[in-house]
């Protein structure tokens, strides 16, 4: 009978194993077929605006100074006669204070010969009698030259020599006319002062007829 019991006992045993083995299995297997929890939710981002920073103001850079463009320089020598020409315009439109300021640009000519023409041309607009003179000398020393640059230019210099050789010559006229003029007028004013002062003369020797001393007039004189 304890055989019997033993025997019992040892198969309920493994009856019990073996259903808890298959319990574990399905267990795990249910386990692995399972889906995997959710994920938690993210979490919730703030909706609110955030705080940018104001941009300071781009200021533009100050706009550059204007800067007026150089005079353009006067060619360094005449080439032409038209050049010559439009230069003696530019003097005639001048006022006395262009001119003497035109003069003080270019200076003393010295030798040279471009200048020395642009000075005499400038001279001969001013209308002065010793500036006439100057510009003459000048052009002389222009027509002398032996520059070759020169020799287009020289039948106009000798007009101008002609031109102001005939203008001093008229203005030398003038002053001697004036200076006779004025000595005429010098004699006149000394015969008029000899004539009031012999006519002052007179009134002092001749008696008043209102005197008490004075003899009575004869009727008629």
């Amino acid at each position: 009978m304890r055989t019997e019991a033993t025997g019992i006992t040892h198969d309920h045993t493994a009856h019990r194993l073996r259903w808890l083995a298959v319990s574990l299995a399905c267990a795990l297997a249910s386990a692995c077929a399972s889906p995997p929890p959710p994920a938690p939710p993210p979490a919730a981002v703030d909706s609110a605006p955030v705080a940018v920073p104001a941009a300071e103001p781009i200021h533009a850079p100050p706009a550059p100074e204007k800067i007026e463009p150089a005079p353009k320089p006067r060619p360094l020598r005449f080439f032409t006669l038209e050049e010559v020409l439009v230069y003696m315009t530019e003097l005639r439109s001048m006022t006395p204070a262009g001119l003497t300021a035109e003069l003080a640009a270019l200076g003393e000519p010295g030798d040279d010969v471009d200048r020395q023409l642009r000075v005499a041309l400038t001279l001969i607009n001013t209308r002065r009698a010793a500036d006439t003179a100057r510009a003459l000398a000048l052009l002389q020393k222009t027509d002398a030259s032996a520059d070759t640059a020169i020799e287009p230019l020289k039948p106009l210099v000798r007009v101008l020599m002609a031109r102001l050789l005939e203008q001093r010559r008229l203005e030398e006229q003038a002053e001697r006319q004036t200076q006779i003029a004025r000595e005429y007028q010098r004699k006149i004013e000394a015969l008029n002062s000899r004539l009031e002062a012999m006519r002052a003369i007179e009134r002092s020797l001749s008696p008043n007829p209102m005197s008490p001393g004075a003899p009575p007039r004869a009727p008629g004189s």
